[in-house]
């Protein structure tokens, strides 16, 4: 029997789908963590991931293109806010971790950046913001103070002005991007095809991940070996995203749902036809 898909679970545009146009239901969402924020969390979408019959709900991870520029200012919505409310208002999903297009340039892991630097960042934001009520966003300042961790024991602080922290981060990238730049160019078949952080880069450090892998028997598949299988369910608004994942996915050998989420999508039925559909025929990555 299969084991059930690991969530890669994209962010805006599909765990928060933007503020609601209508007073009321901003104002009930303002009641919810985070107070007196009025993000529209797809309530639709995580009241199928509860119940969808082939998700491993407690092995969900924010997959997402989001750096430490993106969790310096509160005019969107933090990732460290999405997970508290996931933790206070779903309990029976599991966040695994925050996996950003960082990651594969910080060289520890999914999920190893947020934890050290974007988290960090996103807090020191949000106290920032708690000094100055009557503000609608903050941004933070070159000089503001980010107490980052080392992620060697993740214990130690390692405290840092946002300024040192982008231009890290960015250092990061450059030197990351400037390795792979000659291979990935050439595979490409473009010379003038210069990469960038994606989200393929990050299927492609995920899929390499000892805690991303499902375990399984390996069977012999026409007179070669297949290794452990890899079952991902993998929603995202943005059809370019799902293009890089399902690549990357195909090309290694996992079997991944790819899941297109639209506005029309807007009951836990419509999400459920998509994540668990009935017919097994119908496995593959679903672009509608």
């Amino acid at each position: 029997m299969a084991e059930p898909r690991t969530v890669w679970l994209d962010v805006d545009g599909t765990a928060e789908t933007g503020e609601p146009a209508f007073f009321p239901e901003s104002l009930a969402n303002m009641s919810l963590p985070p107070l007196n924020r009025g993000y529209n969390y797809n309530f639709p979408l995580f009241d199928a991931l509860e119940s969808a019959p082939d998700v491993d709900a407690t092995a969900i991870w924010l997959f997402t293109a989001y750096d430490a520029k993106g969790g310096g200012n509160t005019l969107g919505v933090l990732r460290c806010e999405l997970v508290d409310w996931i933790r206070a208002d779903r309990p029976r999903l599991g966040i695994a971790g925050v996996a950003t297009v960082i990651d594969p340039a910080f060289g520890y892991g999914p999920g190893a950046y947020y934890r050290s630097v974007i988290e960090p960042t996103e807090r020191a934001v949000l106290q920032k913001l708690s000094l100055s009520p009557n503000s609608d966003a903050v941004c933070l300042a070159a000089n503001d103070e980010i107490h980052t961790l080392s992620p060697a024991d993740w214990t130690t602080v390692v405290t840092k002005t946002y300024n040192e922290v982008l231009k890290n981060e960015q250092a990061l990238v450059e030197i990351f991007l400037g390795q792979s730049s000659r291979q990935e160019a050439w595979t490409s078949g473009n010379q003038a095809d210069m990469p960038k952080m994606d989200k393929a880069k990050l299927a492609r450090l995920c899929l390499g991940a000892p805690a991303l892998a499902q375990t399984a028997s390996i069977e012999k598949v026409g007179g070669s070996q297949r290794g452990p299988a890899r079952r991902v369910l993998f929603l995202d608004d943005r059809k370019d995203y799902i293009a890089q994942v399902d690549a990357v996915c195909q090309e290694l050998g996992c079997d991944c749902r790819c899941v297109h989420v639209t506005p029309d999508m807007n009951t836990k039925g419509a999400f459920l036809q998509k994540i668990s559909p009935p017919s097994p025929s119908s496995l593959g990555c679903v672009v509608m």
